[in-house]
C-alpha cells in the first residue's frame, strides 16, 4: 500500500526536487517533508489540499461511493477541518468524523445540504 510520503518522495525524484525545494512549495520544514516520506508522521488537513495542488491528484485512497467519503475528499481537496466543515453545514466536528466513518447519518434535510455543499 503506497502512503502519501509514498507519493510525495516519487513525485518529488520524478521531478527532480530536493526535499528542502518541495518544503518551501507548501510552507513547511526540510524536516516536515522527511518525516512524511519516511512515514513518521502524515500531512495536516491544509498540508493535504496543498499537496493536491502539487502532485495534481488526492494521495489518498477514499471510497467516495458513500456519503461519509465524499464528505472526507471535499474536506481534503478544499483544505477543510471536521470544525470547519460542521460550520458550513451546521455540525459539530465530531457529527462530522462520525458521518464519515459512518457511525451517524445526517438528516435528510442536512444531507441534501451536505450534497448541494459537495458538487458546488
Amino acid at each position: 500500500m503506497e502512503t502519501i510520503g509514498d507519493h510525495i518522495r516519487l513525485w518529488r525524484i520524478s521531478n527532480d526536487f530536493l526535499q528542502k525545494d518541495i518544503a518551501q512549495m507548501l510552507f513547511v520544514s526540510e524536516d516536515t517533508i522527511t518525516g512524511w516520506e519516511q512515514n513518521r508522521a502524515v500531512p495536516g488537513t491544509k498540508q493535504i489540499a496543498k499537496l493536491v495542488k502539487l502532485l495534481g491528484y488526492l494521495p489518498i485512497k477514499i471510497d467516495t461511493s458513500t456519503l461519509g467519503g465524499r464528505i472526507t475528499q471535499f474536506r481534503y481537496l478544499n483544505g477543510l477541518t471536521p470544525k470547519e466543515f460542521g460550520a458550513l453545514v451546521n455540525a459539530d466536528p465530531s457529527t462530522v468524523r462520525a458521518w464519515e466513518i459512518g457511525t451517524n447519518k445526517p438528516s435528510k434535510n442536512r444531507r441534501l445540504l451536505i450534497e448541494m455543499l459537495i458538487k458546488c
